[in-house]
């Protein structure tokens, strides 16, 4: 089947989106084959009229090895721009699918390695990975039952594990002091650990450490 134009250009596209992606969440000591599987997508997407499926391979492999030495934290909210924008996209050709399934790819194994402080953070990520991957499991079916079913393995496992995850992580309370507590003290009522302020902080985004809301978000434990 002869590659279309638009094709190419998603193509290119695609691979000019792992790079971005890329330069944002890899270290500068991130294994060197990372950055190179990164880097070889450009001349692939130059020869996708040549060999797509080449191209597709690549671009599989890129946006493994971003999710694998990535900040994975860093990476699952991109990621899940990138999936929405393309499953928006009304192109419905081979190309868009395949990109949709390298990037949900990647976001299953992004979730898995996620920090999840809290249950509800673990349990915020499985709905998120779940939201992505069902149109994302649809459209692979465009390329074949083994990606549908491949796609589909994946995403479950990412869900099993988030949900593994999240049933050893304490869930989240709210507080309410009455009065604005500092951080440092909040801490020491609740975990008799003072060093546990800049979490409290970090959780309720409070603009002084010295003034948190009175109400506020904690770990349980």
């Amino acid at each position: 089947m002869p590659v279309t134009n638009s094709e190419a250009a998603a193509a290119m596209a695609a691979a000019t989106r792992a790079q971005s992606v890329a330069a944002i969440v890899l270290a500068q000591d991130a294994p060197r084959g990372a950055s190179q599987a990164v880097a070889a997508l450009s001349v692939k997407a130059a020869n996708f009229a040549d060999d797509p499926a080449d191209f597709v391979a690549a671009l599989l492999s890129a946006w493994r090895s971003v999710a694998l030495h990535g900040d994975a934290d860093l990476l699952r909210p991109l990621l899940s721009f990138e999936v929405d924008a393309r499953l928006g996209d009304p192109a419905g050709d081979r190309m868009r699918a395949s990109d949709i399934v390298c990037l949900t790819a990647a976001m299953a194994v992004a979730s898995a390695r996620g920090t999840y402080a809290a249950e509800q953070d673990a349990s915020t990520a499985r709905a998120e990975l779940a939201r992505i991957a069902t149109p994302a499991i649809e459209a692979a079916g465009m390329l074949g039952v083994d990606a549908l079913e491949w796609l589909s393995r994946l995403t479950g496992q990412a869900a099993l594990e988030l949900s593994r995850i999240a049933a050893n992580r304490a869930p989240l309370v709210m507080v309410e002091t009455g009065v604005s507590l500092s951080a440092i003290r909040a801490a020491h009522d609740l975990y008799g650990d003072a060093n546990r302020a800049g979490e409290i902080v970090a959780r309720n985004r409070a603009a002084a450490a010295a003034f948190l809301p009175v109400v506020f978000e904690a770990l349980s434990r």
